[in-house]
Protein backbone atom coordinates (compact mmCIF):
# COMPACT_ATOMS: atom_id res chain seq x y z
CA UNK A 1 0.00 0.00 0.00
CA UNK A 2 1.11 3.76 -0.60
CA UNK A 3 1.56 5.94 1.53
CA UNK A 4 0.50 9.51 1.16
CA UNK A 5 1.08 12.68 3.31
CA UNK A 6 -2.44 13.76 4.65
CA UNK A 7 -4.86 15.81 2.96
CA UNK A 8 -3.37 14.99 -0.67
CA UNK A 9 -5.85 14.16 -3.63
CA UNK A 10 -5.61 12.46 -6.52
CA UNK A 11 -6.57 15.13 -9.31
CA UNK A 12 -7.58 14.15 -13.08
CA UNK A 13 -5.87 16.98 -15.18
CA UNK A 14 -7.48 18.01 -18.28
CA UNK A 15 -5.00 16.74 -20.44
CA UNK A 16 -5.80 13.45 -19.50
CA UNK A 17 -9.49 13.42 -19.66
CA UNK A 18 -9.20 14.77 -22.98
CA UNK A 19 -6.52 12.04 -24.08
CA UNK A 20 -8.87 9.52 -22.52
CA UNK A 21 -12.30 10.64 -24.78
CA UNK A 22 -10.43 11.23 -28.12
CA UNK A 23 -8.73 7.14 -27.14
CA UNK A 24 -12.61 6.30 -26.07
CA UNK A 25 -13.90 7.95 -29.62
CA UNK A 26 -11.21 6.18 -32.24
CA UNK A 27 -12.16 3.05 -30.07
CA UNK A 28 -15.73 3.29 -30.86
CA UNK A 29 -14.99 4.42 -34.88
CA UNK A 30 -12.85 1.77 -35.18
CA UNK A 31 -15.80 -1.36 -34.11
CA UNK A 32 -18.02 1.23 -36.33
CA UNK A 33 -15.81 1.09 -38.90
CA UNK A 34 -14.63 -2.66 -38.87
CA UNK A 35 -18.34 -4.27 -39.07
CA UNK A 36 -18.73 -7.69 -38.73
CA UNK A 37 -15.32 -9.96 -39.31
CA UNK A 38 -15.53 -12.18 -42.35
CA UNK A 39 -13.17 -14.83 -43.67
CA UNK A 40 -10.69 -13.02 -46.19
CA UNK A 41 -10.13 -15.26 -49.42
CA UNK A 42 -6.04 -14.95 -48.96
CA UNK A 43 -5.96 -14.44 -52.93
CA UNK A 44 -8.25 -10.88 -52.89
CA UNK A 45 -6.67 -7.63 -52.37
CA UNK A 46 -8.29 -5.31 -50.27
CA UNK A 47 -10.64 -3.01 -52.06
CA UNK A 48 -10.66 -0.30 -48.94
CA UNK A 49 -8.51 -0.10 -45.36
CA UNK A 50 -8.46 1.87 -42.63
CA UNK A 51 -6.03 5.34 -42.89
CA UNK A 52 -5.38 7.26 -40.00
CA UNK A 53 -3.45 10.67 -40.14
CA UNK A 54 -2.14 14.05 -39.31
CA UNK A 55 -2.53 16.80 -41.60
CA UNK A 56 -3.36 20.92 -41.99
CA UNK A 57 -7.11 22.15 -43.17
CA UNK A 58 -5.97 23.82 -46.56
CA UNK A 59 -9.56 24.24 -47.54
CA UNK A 60 -12.99 23.33 -46.35
CA UNK A 61 -16.35 22.58 -48.18
CA UNK A 62 -19.27 22.28 -45.59
CA UNK A 63 -21.49 22.08 -48.44
CA UNK A 64 -19.75 19.43 -50.27
CA UNK A 65 -18.70 17.42 -47.23
CA UNK A 66 -15.15 17.28 -48.13
CA UNK A 67 -11.85 19.14 -46.18
CA UNK A 68 -8.36 19.30 -48.15
CA UNK A 69 -5.61 19.18 -46.18
CA UNK A 70 -1.62 18.50 -46.53
CA UNK A 71 -0.77 15.55 -44.83
CA UNK A 72 1.68 15.41 -42.55
CA UNK A 73 1.96 11.83 -41.29
CA UNK A 74 -0.01 8.74 -40.87
CA UNK A 75 0.06 5.05 -41.02
CA UNK A 76 0.87 2.73 -44.35
CA UNK A 77 -2.58 3.87 -46.15
CA UNK A 78 -1.38 7.64 -46.34
CA UNK A 79 2.67 7.19 -46.69
CA UNK A 80 3.02 7.89 -50.14
CA UNK A 81 0.70 11.69 -49.83
CA UNK A 82 2.65 12.86 -47.00
CA UNK A 83 3.28 16.29 -47.52
CA UNK A 84 0.80 16.72 -50.43
CA UNK A 85 -2.51 17.89 -50.38
CA UNK A 86 -5.61 15.21 -50.28
CA UNK A 87 -9.62 15.86 -50.62
CA UNK A 88 -10.82 13.72 -47.66
CA UNK A 89 -14.73 13.26 -48.44
CA UNK A 90 -16.43 13.92 -44.70
CA UNK A 91 -19.02 10.49 -44.30
CA UNK A 92 -21.85 11.99 -43.58
CA UNK A 93 -22.43 10.72 -40.14
CA UNK A 94 -18.81 11.70 -39.10
CA UNK A 95 -17.95 12.70 -35.78
CA UNK A 96 -16.60 15.76 -35.84
CA UNK A 97 -14.61 16.97 -33.01
CA UNK A 98 -13.22 20.51 -31.98
CA UNK A 99 -10.54 21.00 -28.75
CA UNK A 100 -11.16 24.30 -27.36
CA UNK A 101 -9.19 25.48 -24.22
CA UNK A 102 -9.32 21.83 -23.41
CA UNK A 103 -12.85 20.68 -23.63
CA UNK A 104 -13.84 18.89 -26.95
CA UNK A 105 -17.20 19.64 -28.18
CA UNK A 106 -19.22 17.77 -31.44
CA UNK A 107 -19.54 20.37 -34.07
CA UNK A 108 -20.32 20.71 -38.13
CA UNK A 109 -18.24 20.59 -40.48
CA UNK A 110 -18.20 24.83 -40.83
CA UNK A 111 -16.36 24.90 -37.79
CA UNK A 112 -13.14 23.20 -39.14
CA UNK A 113 -11.09 26.37 -40.37
CA UNK A 114 -8.23 26.36 -42.80
CA UNK A 115 -4.82 26.02 -40.63
CA UNK A 116 -6.62 24.15 -38.05
CA UNK A 117 -4.06 20.65 -37.33
CA UNK A 118 -6.42 17.67 -37.47
CA UNK A 119 -6.53 13.94 -36.67
CA UNK A 120 -8.51 11.88 -39.81
CA UNK A 121 -9.54 8.48 -39.05
CA UNK A 122 -11.31 6.66 -41.97
CA UNK A 123 -11.45 4.07 -44.81
CA UNK A 124 -9.53 4.86 -48.01
CA UNK A 125 -11.09 3.18 -51.25
CA UNK A 126 -8.29 1.53 -53.57
CA UNK A 127 -11.47 0.02 -56.00
CA UNK A 128 -9.76 2.81 -58.76
CA UNK A 129 -6.66 2.13 -59.10
CA UNK A 130 -4.46 6.02 -58.98
CA UNK A 131 -7.58 7.48 -57.69
CA UNK A 132 -7.99 6.44 -53.94
CA UNK A 133 -10.94 8.18 -52.62
CA UNK A 134 -10.66 8.91 -48.59
CA UNK A 135 -13.72 9.07 -47.06
CA UNK A 136 -13.27 10.16 -43.18
CA UNK A 137 -15.45 8.99 -40.27
CA UNK A 138 -13.96 10.90 -37.16
CA UNK A 139 -12.07 14.19 -37.57
CA UNK A 140 -10.64 15.64 -34.35
CA UNK A 141 -9.69 19.14 -34.76
CA UNK A 142 -6.79 20.74 -32.74
CA UNK A 143 -7.53 24.44 -34.02
CA UNK A 144 -4.14 25.83 -35.29
CA UNK A 145 -0.91 26.04 -34.08
CA UNK A 146 -0.07 28.48 -31.16
CA UNK A 147 1.86 31.48 -31.47
CA UNK A 148 5.41 31.05 -30.04
CA UNK A 149 5.81 33.73 -27.20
Amino acid sequence: MMNRPAGSKRKIRRPLATVLVLAAAAALLALSVAGPATARDPGAKAKARPFACFAVVTAVNAQGGTVTATVKKGNRAVKNYVGKDVTFAVAANAVIVKMGNGDPATVSLSAVAVGDRVHLLGKVDLTTPGAPVFTAHLVLDAGPKPLKS
